[in-house]
């Protein structure tokens, strides 16, 4: 009874082997062609490239930092969302107001400097002219008489009325007449000549006196800060009677022309050119906008700004490519907004 049992196990055994032999082989042979096609299938070429982006001004961000030396801010003549031309006051240092000082009497100074020469030109006091030209009327009339008197001497000594030294004391006196004529004349010619090197002198101080009032003006115009576009100003950094720090005084932009500026992963720079499509999709825009890549910057650089789940690992090393929007789509005034690019990769 033990015998046929044994010999029935035996047989069970062997046939459930090769069974499970042929089942084994026949499943992998079906499956093996399967797997080489799932290996070595080729993946077809990428068709777009995702980007994160922002919204620009077209002119850029213009970011106002004030003077070299700093200061403290005394007047603040504009606030967030202000619209300004340029040219306009933004603000006024304290330092303005001491140099405001130094500006007029350089001012004065140079006024003064052109008085002088003024005076110069014009010579002496008129009534210093007309009181010498009466002392060389009386001198002139003093010798005409003494030459009389010399000529009245002539003839007296020639009479024998009088003696040579009477003559000699005529003579005399009509030499002194002529020589007090000849420096009252001279001393006329004095108060009506302008010496040459009393105008160049002049001239020199007037040069000297509107080059400080020029040096001046410079270091007083360093304390008004002015705006040096047309456009809106977007975020004050500092405060009144704060002082100046790094982050400058204030930030403004013409936002009536924008753009959108795509962050684009290096190692996707070789696909992008100008003249690529973009879609552009966003939270703030009511919907999708299109618009072509028109500038690719030379420049690759870290970007610090916190990355999006749809652009997770894409923020390290970037390019940015500047993209017009299409004027059908209008993008909102809100410089720096994020964006999500799409950018067509078979575009010529």
């Amino acid at each position: 009874m033990l015998r046929p049992y044994k010999r029935y196990c035996a047989v069970a055994t062997v046939a459930l082997v090769i069974g499970l032999s042929v089942f084994l082989l026949s499943g992998h042979n079906a499956g093996s062609p399967v797997a080489a096609a799932q290996t070595t299938r080729p993946a077809g070429p990428a068709t777009t490239v995702v980007a994160r982006g922002r919204i620009e001004p077209v002119e850029r961000l213009h970011v106002i930092s004030g003077p070299s030396h700093g200061g403290t801010i005394a007047e603040l003549r504009v606030k967030e969302g202000q619209r300004v031309q340029r040219g306009d006051i933004l603000a006024i240092l304290d330092t303005y107001y001491t140099r405001a000082a130094s500006v007029t009497v350089a001012e004065k100074s140079l006024a003064l400097a052109e008085l002088e020469l003024r005076q110069i030109r014009w010579g002496a006091k008129e009534s210093d002219i007309e009181a010498q030209k009466a002392l060389v009327t009386m001198r002139a009339a003093e010798l005409k008489r003494a030459e009389r008197q010399m000529e009245r001497s002539r003839a007296l000594v020639s009479r024998d009325i009088i003696s040579d030294d009477t003559n000699e004391l005529r003579l005399l006196e009509m030499h002194r007449a002529r020589e007090s004529l000849r420096q009252a004349e001279a001393n006329l010619r004095a108060l009506t000549e302008v010496r040459a090197i009393d105008v160049q002198i002049a001239m020199a101080s007037i040069e000297l006196a509107a080059a400080e009032l020029a040096h001046v003006t410079a270091e007083r115009e360093q304390d008004i800060i002015r705006a040096p576009i047309d456009g809106t100003i977007l975020t004050l950094t500092a405060r009144l009677g704060a002082m100046i720090h790094a982050e400058g005084i204030l930030s403004m932009a013409n936002i009536d022309n924008l753009m959108v500026v795509a962050e684009i992963d290096a190692t996707d720079t070789p696909h992008i050119h100008p003249g690529q499509s973009v879609t552009i999709t966003s939270d703030v825009l009511p919907a999708p906008a299109t618009g072509k890549i028109v500038r690719i910057a030379n420049r690759v650089y870290r970007s610090e700004r916190p990355t999006t789940d749809v652009l997770a690992g894409r923020d390290a090393r970037i390019v940015e490519a500047e993209i017009e929007v299409d004027p059908t789509n209008a993008l909102p005034p809100l410089v720096g907004a994020e964006m999500t690019l799409h950018i067509q990769l078979n575009d010529s």
